[in-house]
């Protein structure tokens, strides 16, 4: 190897290890969603009945 090719080389070497190295990276989970949605049926009727909900 010449000189002139080394150089090139070791600059590309020395790039590659820098963008690969190791990152401080930090990880969260999302809060809970707390659901308070409810739906309360009370059928004072003698027969059944259908409730739908969507």
């Amino acid at each position: 190897m010449t000189v002139s090719f080394r150089v090139p080389l070791l600059a590309l070497a020395l790039a590659a290890s820098a963008a690969c190295g190791p990152r401080q990276v930090e990880v969260r989970t999302a809060p809970t969603a707390t659901t308070e949605q409810s739906v309360r049926i009370t059928n004072s009727l003698s027969q059944a009945v259908n409730v739908y909900v969507t």
